[in-house]
């Protein structure tokens, strides 16, 4: 039997390839591992070896084919639609990044919302972008292996004071364009121009697959002030993307806090400092535990008070009540979140650690497996493999907890209650 890729290379040279894949540069991986330069080449040398290749282009495309392989692909019915690429930014600003991310953000929730789509997940999009890249934008290797019918790629540029988005729908089989648009507008506006982007893509989708027409009111943004956005983006990014653990939920919680400077009533990062308190109270970094209680739950309070059926909302409102409170309570609006929002794979992981911590251990086997299943190579695997640890302490399983630590671990070395279980 012909030994799997992953199996060929060790978990340091795995790791080594996941930073690859995301386009990472020898100069940034050695920052990132802490290694040398040499040491960086010699890593790779052997990789390309190994995986019988000559180049970080072939290396890519052979690691990412080999992960959307048939043992890691999803039942028929659950095969996404649609995948949104990370957008690109006209320039090397950090902000114009920033626009770009959200963009990316955006029109994947709320393509998830449509009903009857299909959307791949964010973190999973972010995992196979280098693809695209090295393959000059060839979407039939990005699409391989994925199932994925139709590819939605663009372009963010600031012109001054102005913002211009670029669009394009592609299929995935063919590579061909079957749409494409140009949306232009005052940056202070930048939220009407993505709804403008948003409304006439989903137009041409329904031509193509039938949909029933509309992503709710689109006009109702939870603020209208680009810097908070900006920065709640910028939160996100450093929360789930950058790693969990205290240094970063503490960044995260005061660019939260500035955004909310900015724009007291942005729904979103009310919702999301809630859960942010809540993580500090749930592993003792900071204060006090009883005043960042009742700080967690009035924020959320406030938030899911005035958009009580956004799922984004919902879902920090039942992280936030997972956390400091009775699990039973956070099933309700988890459940809420998914019903609005089917495509969003953190709250099938989230609901599934409730379930687990309520005794329901079968619906949180299938809703655990829903989260990987809508998104097979996302950033943030290594924390539902941590809420899958609970499950399996439920179940007095202890070798699954063992194995699963060490998964958690191998992804990342920072997870402290992973090591903690461990020993």
């Amino acid at each position: 039997m012909t030994q799997p890729l992953e199996e060929k290379l060790t978990p340091r040279q795995r790791e080594v390839m996941d930073l690859v894949a995301r386009g990472l540069t020898n100069p940034e991986l050695c920052n990132v591992l802490g290694i040398k330069a040499g040491t960086a080449k010699n890593h790779l040398t052997e990789i390309f070896r190994l995986l019988e290749v000559t180049n970080r282009t072939e290396a890519t495309a052979v690691w990412l084919a080999a992960q959307a392989s048939p043992p890691f692909r999803r039942p028929e019915a659950q095969v996404p639609d649609l995948i949104v690429l990370p957008f690109r930014a006209y320039s090397t600003e950090p902000a114009d990044e920033v626009l770009a991310h959200g963009m990316t953000e955006d029109l994947t929730s709320l393509l998830g919302r449509v009903p009857g789509l299909t959307v791949m997940a964010r973190g999973s999009a972010t995992a196979i972008q280098q693809t695209a890249l090295d393959t000059e934008g060839d979407v039939r290797i990005v699409s391989q292996g994925l199932g994925l019918r139709y590819v939605v790629e663009g372009s963010v540029r600031r012109l001054n004071n102005r913002i211009r988005i670029n669009t394009r729908l592609i299929a995935a089989e063919t590579g061909a364009q079957l749409w494409g648009d140009r949306a232009e507008g005052p940056v202070e506006r930048f939220h009407e121009v993505e709804d403008q982007v948003v409304e006439d893509l989903i137009a041409q989708l329904s031509r193509e697959l039938s949909l029933v027409e509309g992503t709710g009111n689109l006009a109702d943004r939870p603020t209208t002030d680009i810097g908070a956005w900006e920065l709640y983006q910028r939160a996100i990014v450093c929360f789930y993307y950058d790693g969990f653990n205290k240094t970063n939920t503490q960044r995260a919680l005061n660019l939260v806090d500035e955004a909310l400077d900015r724009d007291p009533n942005f729904v979103y990062a009310l919702a999301f400092r809630g859960s942010l308190l809540a993580d500090r109270v749930t592993f003792h970094w900071d204060g006090d535990r009883a005043s960042e209680v009742e700080a967690a739950l009035k924020a959320g309070e406030q938030a899911i008070a005035r958009a009580p059926m956004d799922p984004l909302v919902l879902q920090h409102w039942g992280q936030t009540l997972s956390l400091v409170d009775d699990p039973q309570k956070a099933v309700s609006p988890l459940e809420r979140s998914i019903a609005s929002d089917p495509n969003n794979p953190h709250a099938f992981a989230l609901l599934g650690l409730n379930y687990a911590r309520a005794g329901r251990l079968e619906e949180a086997d299938r809703h655990f497996a829903r989260a990987f299943a809508l998104s097979p190579r996302d950033p943030r695997r290594y924390l539902w493999i941590s809420y899958q640890v609970v499950a399996q302490v439920v179940r007095g399983d202890w070798h699954s907890v063992a194995g699963k630590c060490l998964e958690v671990v191998e992804m990342r070395d920072d997870q402290m209650l992973a090591w903690a279980l461990l020993a």
